[in-house]
């Protein structure tokens, strides 16, 4: 087996320090051996060089700890190869603060001349001078199975050294870098660097490649959500820690995206949370059995980071915690791994438009993805399957979703915004979020925009009032059909509770306190839907995630996609996935989603109670023999009727995938 073809491993890390003394101190091959027997991983990925820039192995390339009382790295090479486990380290790339501080030349440089002291430039001779040799050595002194870069593409900086400056002049004609946004060349020059950053990524990978051609390489989020770019850089699969906090959200939408990259991928949870207070807190063995079926239900791999003390002893509760989610995964692999995704509802997570407006390097820190998640979320709790895709995927996959939903997204480029119009025309239906993008549909939505406004917005789902504050576009419908209508108010009627949205029976004097305006529309557009929503829904369900508010998204993604293939009378709090395993069978995952971590004074899951009695409908067009819930294999009660498979699901724990035999 390969590292990029495991399902289950471990993650192990320190950033040593140069003022260590301990580590190593009680890593025991006993003490090995114990973990790996009760989690029965994989892969393990060990620490060698953290942040910090100090290898925490004995290294003739850079610093490394003095004071090592044991070579760690050794002993789990030892334990790892005796009992058939792939080893690979953890090692950061890019952030090198004791590089920096011994060749001040290795730094990125802020735009006032300053250099960073963490961040190294991809301009310079760092990645072939003092990383790319590192990584032979380690890899070679102990015949390693894969390298985990961290402090890769969320940790590079724009760089205005005098290298990068040089290669700008030679590609401009003009030693002028941008500085903001007010200049003309900036986006130029960002994608400059982001240019540069994935030179840098291939360079490395292909000589650690040619040097040892079956070692397996990771740039940690390379070509996630982070870096929504077709794959250049010859890593072998793809790979991210998400936030330890908020964690299952955060797993929700990456997972709907690294699905669709075509690469093999995982995702790795942190086994502890740093609230408020910054001090590292133990996660319970449901909680992480929660953020794991998150990746599970997508078909990805699934990796436990855990914290040793510094001298690397990994205690009980660790080797019990690792043990549970061992069981509970490996029961798993069989029904989810590589498992793919029946396309149902795609939503946009546009790289045009996060390039645009962030000015990091590739990540999205600083621009949340806060619109896309909140429609997400929205669409999840409406017990629709989501793919989550930029548009290089969308471009060659679009006519098998049914939906596609854009998010409030400013930046589209005019031959995608095309292909979206040629893909309602034929047929399809396009779910328009927001005002960002609504103008770049102007011509489609049978609807004349007039002015952008601030407004108290109320709309009203069924007499459900909830409001919707923001900019709202006045709308003359025209020829589309009003799908909801918006009110405000006039004086102290402005308030929700004071505004009466009734149509009928309303005194003379309160409807003149009263204004009615479109707040959604659709239109037939050829073949095909074009829906819209012309204010801010998207973030104001973010923040709020409001029952009212997802019944306007709900009731517009019903008109637009009223037959999915699989329905539901679950609660919100379950999250859906219909998917095909490698056999080929139709299978749809549930997630219990009860208790999650949602805000810092909650951050950990210490039960999850079970739901009961959760109907499926799915459609199938013929009477299978029979349907299956794993990981316990218990039969299903199911019944079948002109297309219509009718399932009663009993109980849901954490995940359940239920399987449809023929």
């Amino acid at each position: 087996m390969e590292r990029k073809d495991c399902f289950w491993g471990l993650h192990i890390d320190l950033h040593p320090l140069a003022e260590d003394t301990v580590l190593g101190a009680d890593v025991t091959e006993e003490m090995v051996a114990r973990l790996l027997d009760a989690a029965k991983p994989d892969h393990v990925a060990y620490d060698c060089k953290g942040h910090p820039g100090v290898a925490g192995y004995p290294s003739r390339i850079g610093e490394y700890n003095r004071n090592l009382v044991r070579d760690s790295l050794a002993v789990w090479r030892k334990v790892t190869r005796e009992k058939g486990v792939l080893l690979g380290i953890h090692y950061s790339g890019l952030w090198d603060n004791s590089a920096i501080a011994h060749h001040p030349e290795y730094a990125a440089v802020h735009p006032d001349g300053t250099p960073d002291s963490e961040a190294t430039t991809p301009f310079g001779n760092y990645a072939a001078e003092f990383m790319i040799p590192q990584l032979c050595e380690v890899i070679e002194k102990y015949q390693l199975d894969s390298v985990w870069l961290d402090g890769e593409c969320w940790k590079a900086q724009q760089d205005y050294s005098s290298m990068a400056l040089d290669e700008w002049e030679k590609l401009t004609g003009s030693r002028q870098a941008p500085q903001s946004a007010s200049d003309p060349n900036y986006r130029r020059w960002k994608e400059f660097q982001r240019n540069k950053f994935e030179e840098y990524v291939a360079a490395w990978t292909s000589a650690v490649k040619k040097r040892f051609p079956n070692i397996n390489v990771a740039s940690n989020w390379a070509y996630t959500t982070m870096m929504p770019v077709p794959r250049k850089a010859p890593v072998d699969f793809l790979s991210g820690d998400f936030d330890p906090f908020l964690s299952v959200d955060r797993a929700r939408t990456e997972c709907r995206y690294l699905q669709h990259t075509g690469m093999p991928w995982e995702l790795q949870s942190w086994s502890f949370d740093l609230p408020k207070t910054g001090d590292e807190s133990e996660k319970l063995p449901c909680h992480l059995m929660q953020e794991a079926s998150i990746v599970l239900m997508h078909g990805g791999g699934y990796v436990t980071y855990f914290l040793p003390t510094r001298s690397g002893y990994l205690d009980d509760r660790i080797v019990d915690t690792a043990r549970e989610v061992s069981q509970f995964v490996r029961a798993r692999q069989e029904s989810c791994f590589h498992s793919v995704p029946v396309p149902q509802v795609a939503v946009l997570h546009s790289r045009e438009d996060l390039m645009e407006k962030s000015d990091r390097i590739y990540t999205w820190w600083g621009n949340e993805l806060k619109e896309l998640e909140g429609i997400l979320h929205a669409l999840l709790e409406e017990h629709y399957s989501v793919s989550v895709m930029s548009e290089y995927m969308l471009e060659e996959h679009m006519e098998e979703y049914p939906l596609i939903v854009i998010p409030n997204t400013k930046y589209l480029t005019d031959s995608f915004v095309r292909r979206l119009k040629d893909y309602a025309a034929k047929g399809g239906s396009l779910f328009l979020a927001g005002t960002d993008c609504i103008p770049y549909f102007a011509d489609c939505l049978g609807a004349e925009l007039g002015q952008l406004r601030e407004e108290n917005a109320v709309i009203a789902v069924d007499g459900n009032k909830t409001l919707i504050r923001g900019e709202w576009y006045d709308v003359d419908p025209a020829s589309a059909q009003v799908l909801e209508y918006r009110y405000m108010g006039t004086g102290i009627t402005a308030r929700m509770s004071y505004l009466d949205v009734r149509d009928s029976g309303v005194s003379e004097a309160m409807r003149r306190t009263v204004t009615k305006k479109p707040a959604a529309t659709v239109v037939n557009y050829g073949k095909g839907k074009i829906g819209a929503v012309y204010g801010p829904i998207c973030l104001n369900y973010f923040m709020n995630h409001h029952p009212f508010t997802r019944a306007l998204i709900s009731k517009m993604a019903r008109v637009l996609f009223p037959d999915p293939i699989v329905q539901t009378d679950a609660p919100p709090m379950v999250d859906l996935s219909v998917r095909r395993d490698v056999q080929g069978r139709l299978c749809v995952h549930l997630v219990n989603l009860c208790n999650m971590p949602v805000q810092d004074r909650r951050a950990y899951v210490e039960y999850i109670p079970p739901l009961f009695h959760i109907r499926l409908e799915i459609r199938y067009d013929h009477c299978p023999s029979g349907v299956t819930a794993q990981p316990e294999n218990t039969p299903l009660a199911f019944s079948w009727e002109n297309g219509t498979l009718n399932i009663m699901v009993g109980r849901l724990d954490i995940h359940t995938a239920v399987i449809i035999e023929d």
